[in-house]
């Protein structure tokens, strides 16, 4: 299939990219220089090479895939800006202008024009930082001079490369990577299990901020800024309403900017300490590298009044662009808790933004639980579109308008999307599945993104149980390869569901591809699950999920090769058990064998209503049963400061980013 949804949060990774002292001379074919030796671009689908017609450098010439044979027609290389460059770096490619759908990627002289730039995202698909859309190999074909157009990206093989030999600057842009919250930077050239050691790896530098970070830190390769340089960024968010850009060099201190959204609110009247002091950003920002705007979802007290706030920030200067903010309202049709004369609003105080921020096509959508399960409350899934200076709500779905709860926590995780719609778990409340509409307030969901109605879910045949125990469903909708979605809940469960068929309700039993349990829960502990699974194949051999559990230990399931089921018993790393929420994990890899680190950032005590100390630990991919290194090693250099809660480590170019409780962003890497 070509079609697709453009996910335009694909997954990008931080390139370190040193500054520039001017911006660049668009008219110079030499004004970017490459990041690296160039290198051919290999069709996953076909393992045929990107490939210049007729081996002309003429503008307008069209690409395709042809035999690999490492000519200069083959040999691309990313420059800090973006640009795609072939032959020497004296041509750019680009969407060829006035085309019709689809869209043939042509070369042309090197402009420094937004339609000349590229995303290498961690997928392996390269996006248009333009228009969105993906380099695709027309029709699935796999034979040579089948001609490359750009479509909407849809994450299959044809819109898959690699780049042998060359360095890709990529770019950090949304929670865990991707739309499919895959959790994983498959792109990372220079730590390996050969080289993260005690000794050899440790702290770089820190940076303070002003509160909290339950948010992912986001980056950028490469930001042109306001005063003509060009630097790799990394951004911060805190529970203080505060975005931060740092230079993610650590060549300079002080941040290149930074703005405070509005006063956040106190958290001391919600009846429990899952979160302390103060509330402000509690969501993953999301980036439109296109549009130049981060966008972040703020909360507090202005005037005695609770509110809550979409804001898009320009990239450049952090400044609100025009039109921004938008006040975040919702009203639905219904009868359920809180509701007025046959109608359920959104309340600013009572609903919490805590899962990831999700960019679709244009669309930046959020979703919503509570805070402490203080009601009335329930899950909100909106949608807002900002175009021609001005926010516009565009999607409102609840799930429990004649009911109550059904909160979308997701322990931080973003919501997720493919080709085929929007996916998201919810936990605690009312659930009924005979209620039209559907009461799906304890369920995993698939929402059309053309109209927002519902196109499958999962009730779990227990689901009056789990709400009653607290034991609901407790992490997100993690889509991966093979048609999987994996969840996962409190009650100590991983679920495997097939993503084009989730199973609906059955009062006899749960109609999913598999159930498992983890270790901890087996026995006698809590055993609950946060923060999503990771995936990751090891080069040339087996398919692995890993999850860290509280009160339990690391565990890898191995994939079936055929049922692409987990296989039991599963492997066990007895590192250390940690309590609330486990273990906070990111996979970097390169696709070659000894390159996969599993990253885990974990509570050195239960977390769940207290701030703790944290620890880093990095462990081999490929056996995690051996630790590669950890910040208690030499704490004196290395300690992380407060556990952050739900917030994964962001692993990037040889350096490892780490939100904290502490006040700080601490930032890992490789020791001289």
């Amino acid at each position: 299939m070509l079609g697709g949804q453009c996910a335009a949060g694909l997954a990008p990774l931080l390139i370190f990219v040193t500054g520039c002292s001017a911006p660049p001379d668009p008219n110079s074919a030499q004004s970017e220089a490459p990041l690296a030796a160039p290198g051919s671009l290999v069709s996953a689908a076909s393992g045929l090479c990107l490939d210049v017609k007729h081996n002309s450098s003429a503008s307008g010439t069209p690409l395709q895939i042809y035999t690999c044979h490492g000519q200069a027609n083959q040999l691309f290389a990313f420059t800090a800006a973006g640009e795609l460059r072939v032959f020497n770096n004296t041509v750019c490619v680009q969407p060829q202008s006035g085309a019709a759908s689809p869209i043939p990627a042509v070369v042309a002289p090197c402009n420094g024009q937004v339609e000349q730039r590229w995303t290498f995202n961690a997928n392996g698909s390269i996006s248009s930082q333009s228009s969105g859309l993906c380099l695709d190999v027309f029709g699935q074909n796999t034979t040579i001079q089948t001609p490359v157009n750009l479509w909407s990206c849809n994450g299959q093989t044809n819109q898959q490369w690699s780049l042998a030999g060359a360095r890709v600057p990529v770019s950090v842009v949304t929670n865990r990577y991707d739309n499919q919250r895959s959790g994983r930077n498959t792109h990372e050239s220079t730590l390996s299990a050969a080289s993260v050691k005690s000794g050899k790896f440790g702290l770089l530098f820190s940076r303070a901020v002003d509160g909290q970070q339950y948010a992912q830190p986001l980056y950028l390769s490469a930001l042109g800024l306001a005063d003509g340089s060009t630097k790799s960024v990394v951004f911060a968010a805190t529970m203080h309403n505060s975005v931060y850009a740092f230079d993610a060099s650590g060549g300079t201190t002080a941040p290149l900017w930074s703005i405070n959204l509005g006063p956040s609110g106190p958290t001391n009247g919600f009846g429990c300490t899952d979160t302390i002091g103060e509330v402000g950003i509690t969501s993953t920002p999301v980036i439109d590298p296109a549009a130049g705007i981060l966008y972040a979802v703020s909360k507090g007290v202005e005037n005695g009044a609770w509110v809550q706030r979409i804001h898009a920030l320009d990239l450049k200067t952090g400044r609100e662009r025009s039109g921004s903010p938008m006040l975040i309202t919702a009203t639905v049709n219904g009868t359920g808790a809180g509701s007025v004369g046959g109608r359920v609003s959104f309340d600013p105080q009572l609903q919490l933004e805590r899962s990831g921020l999700l960019l679709d096509h244009g669309t930046v959508y959020m979703a919503f639980a509570s805070h402490c399960d203080k009601g009335p409350y329930h899950g909100w899934v909106l949608g807002y579109t900002y175009a021609n200076n001005a926010f516009q709500q565009t999607r409102v779905y609840n799930l429990s308008p004649n009911g109550s709860a059904g909160g979308i926590w997701q322990a931080g995780v973003g919501l997720s999307s493919d080709a085929d719609g929007l996916y998201f778990a919810a936990g605690n409340g009312s659930t009924n599945p005979s209620a039209s509409p559907l009461d799906l307030a304890e369920s995993v969901v698939r929402l059309s993104l053309s109209d927002f109605s519902v196109k499958d879910y999962w009730i779990p045949t227990n689901y009056s149980s789990l709400n009653g125990a607290d034991a609901d469903l407790s992490t997100g909708a993690i889509l991966l390869p093979h048609d999987r979605l994996l969840t996962g809940s409190k009650d100590g469960r991983l679920y495997v569901l097939n993503r084009t068929n989730f199973g609906g309700y059955s009062a006899s039993g749960d109609r999913i591809l598999q159930t498992l349990t983890t270790p901890g829960k087996e026995a006698g502990d809590r055993g609950h699950l946060h923060g999503g699974p990771v995936y990751y194949q090891v080069p040339g051999g087996s398919e692995w999920i890993y999850v860290w559990p509280e009160e339990g230990p690391l565990i890898g399931y191995k994939m079936d090769p055929n049922s692409h089921l987990l296989q039991t018993p599963e492997v066990q790393s007895n590192i250390y058990q940690p309590g609330h929420p486990g273990g906070m994990l990111t996979l970097s890899s390169n696709g070659t064998a000894g390159s996969g680190v599993l990253w885990a950032s974990i509570p050195q005590a239960d977390a769940w209503h207290q701030t703790e100390p944290g620890t880093l630990y990095a462990v081999d991919a490929a056996d995690i049963t051996q630790v590669l290194w950890s910040s208690q090693q030499n704490a004196a250099r290395d300690a992380v400061g407060n556990f952050a809660k739900f917030t994964p480590p962001t692993v990037a170019d040889g350096r490892v980013f780490l939100a904290t409780f502490s006040n700080t962003l601490r930032v890992y890497g490789l020791l001289n």
